[in-house]
């Protein structure tokens, strides 16, 4: 079966899955879409408003931008500047958050002026995934903060090489400018390495919000707990599948269901607890239906239904597995073990490709090939080991700039608000 015809199934799964409603609402989208950008334009004569900021997230206020937001509300910059939400799902958002802020669409469905007027008129634009002022000419006055959600260490796959018009760019350290500019289109000199506003949880969680983390979530008090983040092969969208990848749980190593049960039973016997993010590219797997002992197939829902941030989670585990994600990078500054699996390296190199040239030197923990050395590796760190200590430290100061949790502190001095 050739690329085309699997892009044909998708497509028709795809509708299936969404329905007829989300088709129309797309078909929609596209007709109001020439009135929106007019509306844009006509709003465009009036001037900027100067205590005006709209944030966006991939995932309704999560991440980088709402960290940074939840720091100006906490801090009382709520009661200077007028801030909105974009968002995707405009119910839930209300629900989460009634009264101290404007929702705006990501997308608008019919003709919104509101949206229109907010993004024409506000002095920053805040994002860290969808930059909603990339396809319109920025007005004298305006910035555009891209947050983003991960140093570049993958590939961008698709990426046409358009320039993009921010006027910030962060990173965690200089290490990283030459290869976001490349993955993000943005020129160093805009790049600034200020640290991530989620990572500043690393550094401020106390025991009580800890606790209520891990009740929250049915996760063990007293046993060793280490979360997966796999950078996901297969996915609904065809144009981020890795081709080459083959297997049931869409999971690197552990490529069938029968290989989970067998993880599941050592984490028993070792009375630890493994959680892995789903992404949710690939929500649909059926190996993530099943129930575990040992074993917690974290969704994004899942934590947003119990009012979580992804990285207050980070902070609670004990070690991290991971391949080629960037939240290696993050979870440096918590000075714990790090597995990284690399079974398909040369595959993936040869796939979508690495922007850093031998990206695995900077990858300071167990390099596991295989089944076998996943699970040695898993045990030994269940069992206190840390040889990898010296090599995350050696590598810390060179992928950050700060080791501290005042990245939100030092964005909002830099904006000068």
């Amino acid at each position: 079966m050739n690329v085309l015809s699997r892009a044909k199934i998708r497509f028709v799964e795809t509708l299936k899955r969404k329905g007829v409603k989300y088709t129309l609402i797309s078909v929609v989208s596209k007709i109001v879409s020439p009135f929106n950008e007019g509306l844009f334009t006509a709003f465009s004569f009036l001037p900027i408003l100067n205590d005006l900021i709209v944030f966006e997230s991939e995932g309704d206020l999560t991440d980088n931008a709402f960290a940074l937001y939840n720091y100006l509300v906490l801090n009382g910059y709520d009661r200077k500047y007028r801030m909105i939400w974009t968002v995707d799902n405009l119910p839930k958002a209300r629900f989460r958050m009634p009264a101290i802020t404007t929702f705006i669409r990501k997308k608008p469905v019919f003709i919104d002026c509101r949206r229109s007027y907010y993004l024409a008129r506000c002095r920053l634009y805040i994002f860290d995934h969808v930059n909603l002022l990339r396809n319109h000419r920025k007005r004298e006055g305006q910035s555009i903060i891209n947050l983003w959600h991960g140093c570049a260490i993958k590939a961008a796959k698709g990426c046409s090489g358009k320039k993009n018009n921010e006027d910030l760019l962060l990173v965690t350290g200089d290490f990283w400018k030459s290869s976001m500019s490349l993955f993000v289109g943005c020129e160093e000199n805009k790049i600034i390495a200020l640290g991530y506003p989620r990572n500043d949880c690393f550094f401020s969680q106390d025991r009580e919000e800890s606790c209520r983390i891990l009740t929250a979530l049915g996760l063990k008090k007293n046993a060793k707990t280490i979360i997966w983040m796999p950078t996901f092969r297969k996915s609904s969208s065809i144009n981020l599948s890795e081709e080459y990848f083959q297997g049931e749980t869409g999971l690197p190593i552990l490529k069938e269901n029968a290989d989970l049960e067998e993880l599941n039973v050592f984490l028993e016997n070792k009375n630890a607890t493994m959680v892995i993010k789903v992404h949710h590219l690939q929500m649909d797997y059926s190996a993530f239906q099943k129930k575990y002992s040992n074993i917690v197939f974290l969704k994004d829902e899942d934590i947003v239904g119990v009012s979580i941030q992804l990285y207050q989670l980070l902070a609670e585990m004990d070690a991290l597995i991971t391949d080629y994600s960037s939240v290696f990078n993050d979870y440096l500054l918590l000075d714990r073990p790090i597995i990284f699996t690399l079974d398909d390296y040369e595959e993936y190199k040869a796939s979508r490709g690495f922007l850093l040239e031998d990206p695995i030197r900077y990858f300071p923990g167990h390099h596991v090939f295989d089944k076998q050395q996943l699970f040695e590796a898993i045990g030994e760190i269940i069992n206190g080991g840390d040889p990898f200590k010296e090599k995350r430290h050696e590598l810390q100061p060179l992928l950050h700039q700060h080791l501290d949790g005042n990245s939100c502190k030092r964005i909002v001095d830099y904006i000068g608000l």
